[in-house]
């Protein structure tokens, strides 16, 4: 798969082309695409990674950006065509380029380090559950670095807060199911009223076991698209 056929690069170029074509002339608009497309080759290459197309991507600003930055040129007279592009990209015609200096990229940058402290608060108030006068301020700490994320929307907070929040809750949880299983094994061994005592792993405990598994594997899923996502 050549780097024009990448979905996201298709999507990108869809996306300025129409947007160039309305703000535009047309020559202007596909002198821009052609410029666009000729620097996605030269940066991303053959076969590239996800993580490698939304950053070039990124650097290069949104299309409407990149089509403003392109069209002011020629209003002021001061050039034409696709030659005020680069500045929408921050100087990103190249492959090793700055980053872009629009909004919604200074925003991100000024994002970037809640989701990091969020992910890191949640887990240690998790890790630390038995002391609870650290675990619980960690815990909302981290809920509040989640709510103060440039770089997540909506559902990536709420996927954060039911991965990452339900840390310290699961663990509180799962020790005080543990110890009551114990309570039980110990009332068992001593000649309590117990009706029967039953060998193996009862039902109830295979259930917490598999549900614990799939919860498991929930915060690793949640935990990569998240920080694929802050990474965008």
């Amino acid at each position: 798969m050549t780097v024009l056929q990448h979905p996201l690069v298709v999507d990108y170029l869809a996306r300025l082309r129409a947007e160039a074509e309305r703000a535009l002339s047309q020559d202007q608009a596909s002198e821009l695409v052609t410029d666009i497309e000729g620097h996605l080759g030269e940066a991303l290459g053959e076969n590239p990674q996800e993580v490698r197309v939304r950053e070039v991507l990124d650097r290069l600003g949104e299309p409407e950006e990149v089509v403003a930055a392109t069209s002011a040129p020629a209003e002021s007279g001061a050039g034409a065509g696709a030659a005020g592009w680069g500045a929408a990209a921050g100087g990103a015609s190249s492959v090793g380029g700055a980053p872009s200096s629009g909004p919604q990229q200074a925003a991100r940058r000024e994002g970037a380090p809640w989701e990091s402290l969020a992910g890191i608060f949640l887990v240690i108030s998790a890790v630390l559950f038995p002391v609870w006068f650290l675990s619980i301020p960690m815990w909302v700490a981290g809920l509040v670095f989640i709510a103060l994320s440039h770089r997540w929307d909506g559902g990536h907070k709420v996927l954060a807060v039911g991965a990452w929040g339900s840390l310290l809750p699961m663990a509180w949880i799962f020790i005080g199911y543990a110890g009551m299983m114990a309570l039980e094994q110990s009332c068992a061994g001593e000649g309590c009223e117990v009706q029967s005592v039953s060998t193996g792993i009862p039902l109830v405990g295979v259930v917490v076991l598999a549900a614990l598994v799939v919860y498991l594997v929930f915060v690793v899923w949640a935990t990569r698209r998240l920080i694929r996502a802050a990474g965008r």
